[in-house]
């Protein structure tokens, strides 16, 4: 059975955009263990500066980024889920989380459905994402078994097929590759002189991501630094 330590990361991404709906939630968990283990220890600070309009849409960026990187979450951690009781249980959570990030996109003039697939992130990788949004966190807390990879700058986040993409926040090498993950596919670009040309495929639309590795894969001992999140047009 897969551990589930109970931190700022979980408070994240197993119980999305938890600020807003966290009495929701609360009661939609895997296990009474985890409502107990969530509740029993004090939150951490998080940087979400929330805004609404009269019709209570949340339209700040961190929580629009959130329920699309909860929904990678939930794909990245299915291979580590060996119990058959809490797999169904958190595949019931999943499509409900995908309507979520849909209500945002059409509340915010997005594309609903931009891709076929979704797309799942390792551990590390969310742990990134998450850590950006991690304030601080009580000395009670316990460790989490997940490292931060360096982060990754992209001059733009809107980007579209043939642009020239210009990174920075971690040390470029000629050599290395920009690799863009979109839903079940990566798609590596060599790097010169801190920049890249965005790839022309089709399948890359809506929120995508963004890494820097050495071979051109996107396994943890690849990886030099990000993600980064774009929007693909």
């Amino acid at each position: 059975m897969m551990k589930k330590p109970i931190s700022s990361f979980y408070k994240v991404f197993l119980f999305p955009c938890y600020s807003d709906f966290r009495c929701y939630q609360s009661r939609r968990t895997i296990s009474c263990q985890t409502v107990q283990l969530y509740f029993s220890h004090r939150r951490c600070t998080h940087l979400f500066a929330a805004s609404s309009s009269d019709r209570g849409v949340i339209s700040a960026q961190p929580q629009r980024l959130t329920f699309r990187v909860g929904v990678s979450a939930y794909l990245g951690a299915v291979p580590f889920i060996s119990s058959t009781t809490l797999l169904p249980a958190g595949g019931s959570i999943l499509p409900v989380e995908a309507r979520h990030n849909t209500f945002l996109l059409v509340a915010n003039k997005g594309n609903p459905i931009p891709s076929a697939f979704d797309t799942p992130l390792s551990f590390n990788l969310v742990f990134t994402i998450a850590s950006a949004f991690i304030a601080s966190c009580p000395a009670s807390s316990p460790p989490l078994p997940f490292t931060a990879f360096p982060p990754l700058v992209a001059t733009t986040s809107a980007v579209k097929a043939g642009d020239i993409v210009t990174l920075g926040g971690a040390p470029l090498n000629n050599g290395t590759f920009a690799v863009v993950i979109s839903g079940l596919n990566t798609f590596p670009v060599p790097l010169f002189n801190n920049q890249f040309i965005f790839p022309n495929d089709t399948s890359i639309s809506g929120q995508v991501y963004l890494v820097l590795s050495t071979n051109g894969s996107v396994t943890d001992d690849q990886i030099r630094a990000g993600p980064a999140i774009l929007n693909a047009n």
